[in-house]
């Protein structure tokens, strides 16, 4: 009884080490393929991230643009509108006029200066 015994565990024992090293060895093996497809993903990603980058820099000088006109216009705004009173009436098109204005409120076809004439021809009315 013994003896089959010490026979059950001898063959256990090979039959584990075998499936050791067989584990090592399709590991060994295996390293290689797995080590291609990582560089291969790796160079992929890399790939990507260079045209994410492009389009970043892109981005920037497309928002800084933005930026630039939202200053300028910002400003000129800003500059509107506090010389306002000291420039004279407000101008607004002809169509927005409110109802109710007198009739004898100057309209930009019966004024007779040049700059009334362009307003005239933009469509601008003087609210003054």
């Amino acid at each position: 009884m013994k003896r089959a015994l010490g026979a059950i565990g001898m063959t256990l024992a090979v039959i584990g080490i075998v499936i050791s090293a067989a584990t090592i060895i399709g590991i060994w093996i295996g390293r290689g393929a797995v080590n291609s497809e990582l560089a291969a993903i790796v160079t992929g990603l890399d790939g990507r991230l260079q045209r994410v980058d492009v389009a970043l820099d892109a981005l920037t000088g497309r928002l800084e643009t933005a930026q630039g006109r939202v200053d300028q216009a910002s400003a000129t705004a800003t500059q509107l509108g506090s010389g306002a009173a000291a420039d004279g009436p407000v101008v607004m098109p002809c169509e927005s006029r409110p109802t109710g204005w007198s009739t004898s409120t100057p309209t930009c076809a019966n004024r007779s200066s040049a700059l009334a004439r362009a307003s005239w021809m933009h469509g601008m009315c003087s609210t003054g």
